[in-house]
């Protein structure tokens, strides 16, 4: 029996994060990719198209103001409920930034699991979306020890790789 089916209930696994390294980071667990029923949710871009499985894509946070941050986010917050009503997925896993919180929220309100990865560029800091996160996430990694001091609630897992 797969892991996927195990407990007679399909799990759906949504990879959900921004372009870039988070993306990057991501796209490393290939053995998620290869143990699951996956689909993956980013914003389009040159490199994100080329990824492969079934992926949405969704639109990235404008940051140019604290206004179209807020109304983008909004945006996003809509944009995603169609995708969480298609896929039903019942575990996200996320490196992150902020346009992994909708479908986070909507999976963890209908009963399923968040995994958080904290971005191994963060250090000494924490990130917006990991402090959101660190609150709710039903598993928290980060690839820091130093990182432990920052999320008290965090596993240390090392590089993801």
């Amino acid at each position: 029996m797969s892991a996927a089916s195990r407990g007679g209930k399909r799990r759906r696994l949504c990879l959900v994060a921004s372009s870039g390294g988070h993306i990057e980071e991501l796209m490393q667990l290939g053995v998620l990719r290869e143990r699951y029923d996956y689909f993956l949710m980013t914003p389009r871009t040159k490199w994100t198209e080329h990824l492969e499985g079934h992926k949405h894509f969704i639109h990235d946070i404008d940051r140019s103001t604290k206004l179209t941050k807020l109304v983008t986010l909004a945006g996003i917050f809509l944009e995603q409920i169609p995708v969480f009503l298609k896929e039903r997925p019942t575990v996200v896993v996320t490196t992150g930034a902020v346009v992994a919180l909708p479908i986070c929220l909507y999976v963890k309100l209908f009963g399923g699991k968040v995994i958080f990865i904290e971005s191994i560029a963060r250090v000494h800091t924490t990130s917006q979306t990991g402090r959101i996160l660190s609150r709710f996430a039903d598993l928290f990694l980060v690839q820091w020890e130093e990182q432990l001091r920052c999320y008290p609630n965090a596993r240390y897992a090392g590089w993801v790789y």
